[in-house]
């Protein structure tokens, strides 16, 4: 399911787009962090988009799985000493996703 394809399901918590969020986002995350040794000094920017505050309910998997990852990040940090997170959440942008010619 894309994007697009979310709009059409408002309401309707979608559980496999979830996990392919998921997949990406945290385990993803995951292991990319873990294949570094812990007394290693790491920088990891990890961006969000606004979304997540607003709960849009055609992307809530992306952000139920995006706020885990964040979580997840604070975790990290936890269990690698060195580990400097930065999580900002950015403004939403137009993409071909995002765009339409129809209002």
């Amino acid at each position: 399911m894309t994007y697009i394809d979310s709009i059409h399901n408002k309401g309707h918590f979608d559980i496999k787009l979830f996990q392919k969020f998921s997949n990406y986002y945290l385990n993803g995350l995951y292991r990319i962090v873990s294949s570094f040794e812990r007394s290693e000094e790491l920088k990891l920017y990890y961006p969000s988009s606004i979304a997540i505050d607003e709960l849009l309910d055609n992307m809530i998997e992306y952000s139920c799985s995006k706020i885990a990852g964040e979580l997840l990040c604070v975790h990290l940090e936890k269990l690698y000493p060195k580990l400097r997170v930065y999580k900002p959440r950015l403004p939403r942008l137009e993409t071909e996703q995002t765009l339409s010619l129809i209002k």
